[in-house]
C-alpha cells in the first residue's frame, strides 16, 4: 500500500470510528418527551418522541425509558436513574420536573411484623417503624439527644397516654423528613422522655401528606 493509500485508509478509519462514537453518543442521550398511551397489566405503551414503544415491565426501549411497574391507572417509568409515577395521557418534557410525576417508596414487611423503612431526620439518617396507627411522628429523647434536637428548648410539654403508661412529651417542629426519596418539610413531631419508642415512629403528621396501598407483605408511598 502506498503512503498516499495509507493515509486515506486512516483517514476513512478515523471518520468511521467518529460516525460510532457520535451514534453511541446519539443513543445514550435521554429523551426529550414520554407520554404514556395505553395502560394494561404488566405492560404500557409509551411515546417516546415520537415513537411508540409496547414494553412490559422490565424492558429497556432504546432510548433508555425502563417500564418498572404498570397497571390500568399508571406506570413507574425509569428515566436516567430517576423513577416516577406517571398516569395515562400525563406527558413529560425530561429536564425539568414531570408536572404529575410522584415519588414511590415501596417498604416490605420485616420478619418482626413490622413495615421498617430507612430514612432521614433533618438530614440524619434513622430506620423508621412506618405506622399509620401513631397520630404524628414520634421518637424517644435518647434518639432525639443523638440526633442534636433541643426539644427542651423548641418543644411544648405536655403530658401524654402511651402504651407504657403516661409520660413526658415534648411537640416540636422538625425541619426535614425524608423517607426514600419522598421528602417533606416542617413536619410536626413529638419527643417521648426515656428510651421509648426504640425506632421512631413514622405517623400520620408525615403519612397524612402520601397515597398509601397495602398489600399483603408490603407498602407503597406514594408523594402527592
Amino acid at each position: 500500500m502506498t503512503g498516499t493509500h495509507r493515509r486515506r485508509h486512516r483517514t476513512r478509519l478515523a471518520g468511521c470510528c467518529a460516525g460510532l462514537l457520535l451514534g453511541a453518543g446519539l443513543a445514550l442521550a435521554a429523551p426529550e418527551s414520554v407520554v404514556v398511551s395505553g395502560l394494561f397489566k404488566d405492560r404500557a405503551v409509551v411515546e417516546i418522541d415520537g415513537r411508540q414503544r409496547l414494553l412490559r415491565v422490565g424492558e429497556t426501549s432504546p432510548e433508555g425509558v425502563t417500564l418498572v411497574e404498570a397497571n390500568s391507572r399508571r406506570a413507574i417509568l425509569e428515566i436516567d436513574g430517576q423513577r416516577a409515577e406517571y398516569p395515562l395521557g400525563d406527558r413529560t418534557a425530561i429536564g425539568r420536573a414531570p408536572p404529575r410525576a410522584r415519588q414511590v417508596v415501596q417498604v416490605p414487611l420485616s420478619p418482626s411484623g413490622m413495615y421498617l423503612a430507612v430514612g432521614t431526620v433533618n438530614g440524619r439518617v434513622v430506620t423508621f417503624h412506618v405506622d399509620t396507627g401513631a397520630t404524628a411522628v414520634a421518637l424517644s429523647s435518647d434518639l432525639a439527644d443523638q440526633l442534636g434536637i433541643d426539644y427542651r428548648k423548641e418543644g411544648r410539654r405536655q403530658r401524654v397516654m402511651t402504651a407504657s403508661g403516661v409520660t413526658t412529651a415534648f411537640y416540636i417542629t422538625l425541619d426535614e423528613v425524608a423517607v426514600g426519596t419522598i421528602k417533606q418539610h416542617n413536619v410536626q413531631a413529638a419527643v417521648l422522655e426515656g428510651q421509648l419508642p426504640l425506632r421512631p415512629l413514622l405517623g400520620m403528621t408525615f403519612l397524612g401528606q402520601v397515597e398509601i396501598s397495602k398489600g399483603e407483605s408490603l407498602l407503597e408511598l406514594r408523594g402527592r
